[in-house]
């Protein structure tokens, strides 16, 4: 295929690379083949141009002068007139704005010809074969025009009718895509098995669904466009062009692929970044390469949506309306190939003095005040040092500082002290104690998914984590550890416990150390990302051979070992045959035959070349200290979901590996940043861009937090089944210990990986459990509790206030909040039941029960 641009001024058609060509091969306009003149195709909208690929060539519009424009095309063949729509655009580049936004724009007006005629959306909609050529005004003295030239070719069911099924969620899990199909008709979810379901409408039923002879009577169209009662309702209207796509395709025969079939190999958007200081229309094409060396503009046979519509709509022919300040992605699907355009809309022009609060030598807050700058927001301040050492506390080792701390902390004056309080952190007992609490949620670990193994497995962790050992070493000893779990020197076997369902267990590796979900593509093709059913069994086949091997009989269940099942394997559920072990990305790495194949998969994984592991890690590490990662969730890095800040991403994974695959210097990295220690407060200019790291985000405290902190600021511990007076909340390592307290407080059951941040949001049962339950009401007028130890030594009001607050909330009163409680133990005749009444009032505040 060959692209070409045609200037109509010298009447030449240009070739790529510029040279000049015979104007015999002036180029052919195709409906829904290509991107023509950036802006706006509908009539009495406005548009920006896309930002076209190498293949296809802008075009411009001029205002100032009445000149006529340049115009782009795609030289492709074409499929039949009755299933094509074309939207045609203009633009004048830099009028309003760097997209290059046009006035409004004047319907397109038919000078010569009727081959097409202009629908109802405005899109261009052949009608027959010909030429015909088109016009329309971008000003009082400026037009544009094209001409249209429409030829018949094959219809293509996987290319063409598929995605139109796809498009009006007649595949959907709510519609015929579910598991069991609907009212008789099944259809593969999101159209990933095109064969099955070519012969599900074609061929099942007696081939009743479709009528070769009568398009237009068959069941399919009449039930899709309501003509026919259908439990869907109506999908199409009868007059449109979807409906007159798929009436053409049964008419000539509704066949699974043309003369000449063809594949997609891969799609592209012809606006890959808009950036914009002002509401704009824009246009967004999506151009599909086929193995043919063909190109095609599907943008009417694509899925679009918008990750955030405040800021902008995307309609279904991929058609943008910019609205409000901010960012987001416009993502298109098409078939089982995924795009992504980033839309960024920027408020405001900030001075260097609005981004001062991130000023630094951090690469983390160079690439985040790129991003505020790029966005128009100014971040909030920075946080004051009570509230750094709080939070970098609540971290590091999961508890509250002590007022004590507190006091020396912020009277020191050196410029180190914040780095001198992070070494100390790291270096503490408890850093290792809680963060083996966050990677035990991350893998699982539990008596109900290891047994007696459990303990062994926790030890094992918490050396790693105490040695600072590097992530890959972890990884492979998990991946490859044989032996007895239940064991001091094979603990790391354990994790292969969870290998009797290989299935289960590669979904579980790909989600822990890759950032992959591939639980979808267990059963079809991944509906938002590249993954098959194919790779995902593909890859479940590196856990078929190795698995549990019973003890032998009479010995103890202690006894069990991972071993090698030369005979396990994985049968795809489609072709009932086993698949042999493949990577679903990156190079094939060698297996030896008849032996494990996961020691492969672990060099495979951890390999420098892995375009997932150090990008999952760091961006799960990030979540832990901002509420969500770079990619949120943070176990699903995908086509769809694309980073916050993909340079920052990129950047961290780096230094992830430069480190050596540790941990405690991406920590250091991250709390020394700017941005880990701006306020969370956020400004009424920023507040909607906590996800841009504008302000730090206010993260509930995770249930073993939680609890330690109401044990350690009312001096009453907390009990636990079969454990000693005083054991902390991070020491209960295992859920399957009974814990009412912790179970209410939200505790991970890890029942499945769950090492993401902890929810932002108090539950109801959260929210009763500090309100009135006799758990808080106990400790707060406990006999041996804390507030009675403070009366004893008498203080005065303005000492018992001050108290409560750097042991609750680690800082001190604001003056209005000393003087309001003041007055009030004055007054009171029992001082004691308002000093309890303040303790329990500040249990109860968000400022405590959060990290802010």
């Amino acid at each position: 295929m060959e692209v070409y641009a045609y200037d109509i001024r010298s009447g030449k058609a240009r070739s790529r690379n510029g040279a000049a060509m015979s104007r015999s091969f002036a180029p052919i306009f195709c409906a829904s083949l290509l991107t023509l003149l950036a802006g706006c195709g509908r009539s009495g909208s406005s548009t920006a141009p896309p930002t076209a690929p190498p293949s296809v060539s802008g075009t411009t519009a001029q205002t100032s002068k009445p000149e006529p424009a340049q115009v782009a095309a795609i030289q492709a063949t074409a499929p039949k007139v009755e299933e094509l729509r074309l939207d045609l655009t203009v633009t004048a580049p830099g009028v309003t704005g760097p997209i290059g936004h046009v006035p409004e724009t004047k319907e397109w007006k038919r000078v010569e010809g009727d081959s097409v005629v202009i629908d109802s959306d405005g899109l261009i909609q052949p009608v027959k074969p010909g030429t015909t050529k088109l016009i329309a005004e971008t000003g009082p003295d400026a037009t544009a025009s094209v001409t249209v030239d429409v030829r018949p070719s094959e219809a293509d069911f996987p290319n063409e009718i598929l995605p139109i099924l796809t498009r009006h969620g007649c595949n959907s899990g709510g519609c015929h895509g579910r598991l069991d199909g609907q009212n008789g008709f099944k259809l593969s979810l999101f159209g990933y098995a095109a064969e099955q379901d070519h012969r599900s409408l074609v061929r099942e039923a007696g081939g009743r669904r479709v009528d070769v002879l009568r398009p237009r009577n068959s069941l399919v169209l009449l039930k899709a466009t309501g003509q026919v009662p259908h439990g869907g309702g109506q999908a199409l209207k009868p007059d449109s062009a979807d409906a007159g796509r798929l009436a053409a395709w049964i008419g000539s025969g509704a066949r699974f692929e043309g003369k000449s079939p063809r594949k997609v190999t891969g799609v592209e958007l012809s606006r890959k970044s808009v950036e914009t200081t002002v509401p704009a229309k824009l246009a967004i094409h999506v151009l599909a390469t086929f193995d043919d060396g063909s190109m095609r503009d599907v943008s009417a046979l694509s899925a679009w949506k918008s990750l955030d519509d405040r800021v902008a709509k995307v309609d279904p022919f991929g058609r943008v309306s910019v609205e409000e300040p901010g960012e987001t992605h416009i993502v298109a699907r098409f078939g089982s190939y995924v795009a992504t355009a980033r839309i960024v809309y920027a408020g405001s022009t900030l001075q260097d003095s609005d981004l001062a609060p991130l000023a630094g030598d951090s690469f983390i807050d160079r690439s985040v005040v790129n991003h505020l700058k790029a966005l128009g927001v100014a971040p909030s301040e920075p946080a004051d040092d009570a509230t750094f050492l709080r939070r970098v506390t609540l971290d590091l080792v999961g508890r509250l500082p002590e007022p004590a701390e507190i006091r020396r902390f912020v009277k020191d004056q050196s410029p180190e002290k914040r780095a001198k309080v992070v070494d100390a952190l790291l270096a503490d007992a408890d850093f290792v104690r809680f963060w083996s609490l966050k990677f035990g949620d991350l893998l699982s670990i539990s008596s109900a998914r290891q047994g007696n193994a459990s303990p062994f497995y926790l030890l094992w962790l918490q050396d790693r984590i105490g040695k600072d050992d590097p992530w890959v070493d972890t990884v492979r000893a998990l991946l490859t550890t044989r032996g007895m779990p239940a064991s001091r020197p094979d603990a790391a076997a354990a994790y292969s416990l969870e290998n009797a369902d290989p299935v289960a267990a590669s979904q579980l590796a790909a989600q822990r150390f890759l950032g992959l979900r591939l639980r979808c593509a267990q059963c079809h093709d991944h509906p938002f990302d590249v993954w098959t059913q194919t790779q995902a069994h593909e890859f479940a086949a590196f856990f078929a051979k190795v698995r549990p091997v019973p003890p032998q009989p009479g010995d103890a269940m202690s006894r069990l070992r991972i071993g090698y099942f030369a005979e396990g394997q994985v049968v795809h559920p489609l072709t009932k045959s086993p698949v042999a072990p493949h990577v679903p990305a990156g190079k094939q790495p060698e297996l030896p035959k008849d032996s494990d194949p996961l020691p492969a998969l672990a060099e495979w994984i951890t390999g420098a070349d892995n375009p997932f592991f150090a990008r999952a890690y760091v961006n799960w590490l990030w979540s832990q200290f901002f509420a969500t990662g770079l990619v949120d969730p943070a176990d699903d890095i995908s086509a769809s979901n694309p980073p916050s800040h993909p340079e920052l991403l990129d950047e961290l994974a780096k230094k992830f590996r430069e480190s050596g695959y540790r941990l405690k210097p991406m920590i250091r990295e991250i709390v020394a940043s700017r941005t880990y220690g701006l306020s969370s407060a956020p400004t009424e200019s920023n507040h909607l861009f906590a996800r841009f790291n504008a302000f730090q985000s206010a993260r509930r405290l995770s249930a073993q937090q939680s609890a330690d902190a109401l044990a350690q600021v009312t001096g009453v511990p907390n009990r636990y089944a079969n454990k000693p007076t005083g054991t902390r909340a991070i020491d209960i390592q295992d859920p399957s210990t009974a814990s009412p307290l912790l179970e209410t407080l939200g505790r991970c059951d890890r029942r499945d990986a769950c090492g993401t941040a902890s929810a932002t949001q108090i539950s109801l049962r959260q929210s009763l459990l500090w309100i009135g339950s006799d758990t808080v009401d106990g400790k707060v007028g406990a006999v041996s509790g804390y507030v009675k130890q403070l009366m004893d030594l008498e203080p005065e009001p303005d000492s018992i206030v001050e108290s409560l607050y750097l042991r609750t909330l680690s800082r001190f009163p604001t003056e209005t909040e000393k003087a309001h409680w003041r007055e009030s133990i004055e007054k009171a005749a029992d001082p004691v039941e308002i000093v309890e009444d303040l303790f329990w009032a500040l249990l109860n505040t968000r400022e405590f029960q959060f990290n802010h």
